[in-house]
């Protein structure tokens, strides 16, 4: 599936949702992009600037692809969860009837799933960014549970204990969809409470 969207990258035959969305773009200034990171992380952490929804998407898409490599980019991946214009890409692809694959993407969704394939190191900065917001944040929760390590738990489990109802309860129900043993005497705790 992945694969699929690297090849689009070469392929694209045509973009519709091509719009200009300013507000989309991470509110952290550019001169905050680390200097001593590797170019090809920067390269890609440039284009989440982009007024052109499909380059921030594709620079999504690459970062993920990174791996663990792109960390630098976190707190700007973060801030693309604000991105939700939608861009719709065909490309050609022999394997289907119409011979045309059309996939539709959204840079917040790609965001997540490119904090998840980083890993552990976008956990502190996910919870940070819920923890300033106070508000639940659907795609930084459903990140953290994606990404499912004892890490990620562990995160999760400490988020019961949070000042905001919505977030305890929010987080609860999650953990007892997981069914991590580990969450059991928390959520316990957290109902009497």
């Amino acid at each position: 599936k992945r694969k699929i969207k690297a090849i689009m990258v070469l392929l694209i035959i045509s973009i519709m949702g091509f719009g200009v969305s300013i507000n989309a773009q991470p509110k952290i200034s550019k001169n905050k992009i680390p200097s001593n990171i590797s170019a090809d992380v920067k390269k890609e952490i440039v284009k989440l600037y982009s007024p052109i929804a499909t380059e921030r998407v594709l620079a999504i898409i690459n970062l993920g692809e990174m791996g663990n490599k792109a960390s630098p980019a976190i707190p700007f991946l973060i801030e693309m969860f604000n991105d939700g214009e939608e861009v719709t890409m065909k490309t050609p692809f022999k394997d289907i009837p119409n011979g045309v694959l059309i996939v539709e993407m959204r840079a917040y969704r790609e965001a997540s799933d490119a904090l998840y394939k980083i890993g552990d190191a976008s956990i502190e900065p996910l919870i940070a960014y819920i923890n300033e917001k106070k508000e639940y944040d659907e795609i930084a929760i459903n990140t953290i549970v994606k990404i499912g390590s004892k890490t990620a738990v562990k995160a999760l489990i400490n988020l019961l204990n949070t000042e905001t109802d919505e977030i305890r309860n929010r987080v609860a129900f999650k953990l007892s969809e997981l069914k991590y043993l580990e969450a059991v005497d928390p959520l316990i705790t957290t109902l009497k409470g």
